[in-house]
């Protein structure tokens, strides 16, 4: 059995997100004392042995995830984003209607989200 240390994913507890041919996606976080940080996003590719990361903000946690074509759909914090071309665009938020259900809110600005650049 042959183990390989990636320096991109070394300090980064990983799940899996999504497998696909030679290609697989993990999600990074790690695990403090009182709460747990996010580490982004890596995609690892078996045929060439290497690992990519894309940053996001500590606190931004991924939850479900989606695949579609070319396109993976990530739920985090209350939010929905496609990740395409090796770039992060939020697309829906989700947030309680008047009754308390669920609602899903097309977001039309991008500076909601501050100065901080989604990717690589």
């Amino acid at each position: 059995m042959e183990f390989n240390f990636y320096k991109e994913i070394a300090d980064w507890s990983t799940s899996v997100i999504d497998v696909e041919n030679d290609r697989v996606w993990l999600e990074l976080y790690r695990h403090g004392e009182y709460e747990t940080y996010s580490g982004g996003l890596a995609l690892y590719n078996s045929k060439e042995n290497t690992f990519k990361r894309y940053h996001l903000p500590s606190n931004y946690l991924i939850g479900n995830t989606a695949k579609l074509e070319d396109e993976l759909y990530l739920e985090i914090n209350d939010k929905v984003f496609v990740f395409s071309n090796e770039k992060f665009s939020p697309i829906l938020t989700i947030s309680p209607d008047i009754n308390g259900k669920p609602a899903l809110n097309f977001i039309e600005d991008m500076n909601d989200f501050g100065d901080f650049e989604w990717g690589v």
